[in-house]
């Protein structure tokens, strides 16, 4: 079963080294890369995106890594 794994980054050379060191893995997987935590969440929360693993930067612009934390635990 192809596992999901959801990137949140706004740095484009952070995405490119996760995205070579998910290379090695074995197995399957497809990812959802967004620089921002906003349209995720969105997704998420609207159960419109399911993902088994999420890399998140804390650093972002409009949204931080915190606050989408916080507000992606409110899902049942």
């Amino acid at each position: 079963m192809e596992k999901q794994i959801l990137i949140i980054e706004d740095n484009q050379a952070d995405i490119e080294l996760i995205e070579s060191v998910l290379e090695r893995l074995e197995g399957s997987y497809q990812l959802h890369t967004f620089t921002n935590a906003i349209e995720p969440l969105d997704l998420l929360l609207r159960g419109k995106l399911k993902v088994d693993l999420i890399l998140l930067d804390l650093n972002l612009p409009k949204m931080n890594g915190i606050e989408f934390m916080v507000k992606l635990r409110s899902i049942e």
